[in-house]
C-alpha cells in the first residue's frame, strides 16, 4: 500500500500540516525551478519531475524533483505523516557555483521554518546527503525519458 493512503486515517490537525507540507514542497520546486533558470548550462537548467503517485512500485515517495546538483522529495511514512528530504551532489560547488548552493541550501530550509510555516513542520524536513553523487541518477532517468510519472523539464 502506498503511505500517503493512510492519511485518511490522520487526526485533522495532522491533515493539515500534510497539505502545509505539500506546500512548502511546491515553494521548494518553484526556488529550485528559479535556480536552474539562472544557471547557463542546459545541463543544469534540466529538472526530472517524478509523480510517485503514478508508478506503480513506489510505496513511501509522493513526488521528487531530480537536478544533476540536488535531489528534492516529498513522502509519507508508515504511518501517512508527510516528510521532505533533500540531498545535495558532492559536486554542487563545482557545478553551479558556492554562491548559488548557499542560496539554494538557504532557501530550501526558509520555507521549513517554523516562522514561515505556522505549523511546526520543520522537524518533518531532514536531509540525507550532503555529499550524493546525484549525477548517474540523473543520467539513467534521462535515459530512460519520460513516461506517465516522469517529466523531463528544460
Amino acid at each position: 500500500m502506498k503511505y500517503y493512503l493512510l492519511e485518511s486515517n490522520l487526526l485533522e490537525e495532522q491533515k493539515r500540516k500534510n497539505r502545509q507540507m505539500e506546500e512548502s514542497y511546491a515553494y521548494i520546486i518553484e526556488f529550485v525551478k528559479r535556480v536552474s533558470d539562472s544557471l547557463d548550462d542546459k545541463r543544469l537548467r534540466t529538472r526530472i519531475e517524478i509523480n510517485h503517485k503514478h508508478h506503480p512500485d513506489t510505496v513511501a515517495s509522493i513526488h521528487e524533483c531530480i537536478t544533476p546538483y540536488c535531489v528534492v522529495s516529498l513522502g509519507a511514512d508508515e504511518t501517512g505523516y508527510y516528510n521532505i528530504v533533500y540531498s545535495i551532489n558532492y559536486q554542487a560547488t563545482e557545478l553551479i557555483g558556492e554562491y548559488t548552493l548557499s542560496a539554494l541550501v538557504r532557501g530550501i530550509n526558509r520555507y521549513m521554518m517554523d516562522g514561515y510555516t505556522n505549523e511546526g513542520i520543520e522537524h518533518r524536513v531532514r536531509i540525507n546527503s550532503l555529499a550524493m553523487d546525484i549525477v548517474p541518477i540523473f543520467n539513467q532517468l534521462l535515459e530512460i525519458g519520460e513516461n506517465d510519472w516522469t517529466r523531463i523539464m528544460n
